[in-house]
């Protein structure tokens, strides 16, 4: 997560096979929607301060023109807008900031595998940055095999074998090789 809270949500469990873009994990995302809803109000309100200033801005500019106000009179008209104006584009970012936040309290896969560990449960509470799940890439499969020292003699490269994978329930794979000649 790029968020911490309380770990809502768990969509997934170890040795499901996910795509990249699927829900892993939800957290809490109260605090997130209020910010939003904080930084949608104070955009509201700096829009209503930028239009009260573009109109203030059209009538001074007239009666500039008509020499009925005084040069210091329009400066601190235009400065008005432009203060409005820059208010508006930071209430744009903050509702920008706060949106993409909350987009964050959802965890995605960011590739297709097949998840590993799941390290948090529902309820707990996980600092951002912290790993909650493992994804494992299954483009490229590695395989370990162990044997006690009483096996190892029993086996010798290119006997036939099953394989079967705990992440592929069902799937069983035989090999059996073909004889090398030797020159």
């Amino acid at each position: 997560f790029q968020t911490g809270g309380r770990i809502m949500q768990r969509y997934v469990t170890s040795g499901e096979r996910v795509t990249a873009g699927q829900e892993l994990f939800s957290v809490d995302s109260k605090d997130a929607e209020e910010q939003a809803a904080a930084a949608r109000s104070s955009l509201d309100a700096a829009g209503a301060s930028l239009k009260l200033a573009q109109s203030t801005l059209a009538r001074y500019e007239k009666l500039h023109a008509a020499n009925a106000i005084s040069d210091l009179a329009m400066d601190q008209t235009r400065n008005s807008y432009d203060l409005a104006l820059t208010q508006y584009r930071s209430a744009e970012a903050a509702l920008s900031r706060a949106e993409n936040n909350l987009g964050f309290t959802t965890l995605v896969a960011d590739r297709d595998g097949i998840v590993g560990t799941t390290l948090y449960e529902v309820g707990q509470v996980v600092a951002a940055g912290t790993p909650v799940v493992t994804i494992i890439d299954d483009s490229k499969l590695d395989v370990y095999i162990s044997l006690t020292e009483k096996q190892y003699g029993l086996y010798s490269v290119g006997m036939p074998c099953e394989v079967t994978f705990w992440a592929l329930p069902g799937l069983s794979l035989i090999h059996i090789s073909e004889p090398t000649r030797q020159e």
